[in-house]
């Protein structure tokens, strides 16, 4: 399995608007869920950081994530100019892949 961990801020005053695009049924899930190799997202407020959230999008392997990249290029940069408006800071803290080597293509 092939995981993405981002943190992000939300706008003031957007975090209901966030969390609703950002969580396991919206926008990114949903685009995401166009490849059958997409597992999952999980959206988490940062306890202590009023505003702040962690999404870990979850992938059959790293290749699976590029080629969803590939495939969905166009999609995934409209969509990332509009959670702009939601965000005033993002981070990506993670890409693990736990994908045994033999399972990789």
């Amino acid at each position: 399995m092939f995981v993405r961990v981002w943190r992000f801020r939300a706008a003031a005053g957007k975090e209901t608007a966030f969390e609703r695009f950002n969580g396991s049924d919206g926008a990114w899930a949903q685009l995401f869920a166009r490849s059958p190799r997409y597992l999952g997202t999980t959206l988490k407020p940062i306890k202590g950081a009023p505003g702040e959230y962690e999404t870990t999008d979850r992938w059959e392997s790293r290749e699976a994530w590029d080629a969803f990249r590939r495939d969905f290029a166009d999609d995934y940069d409209r969509l990332d100019r509009e959670a702009e408006a939601l965000t005033s800071s993002e981070t990506l803290v993670a890409e693990e892949d736990s994908t045994p080597l033999r399972g990789r293509e």
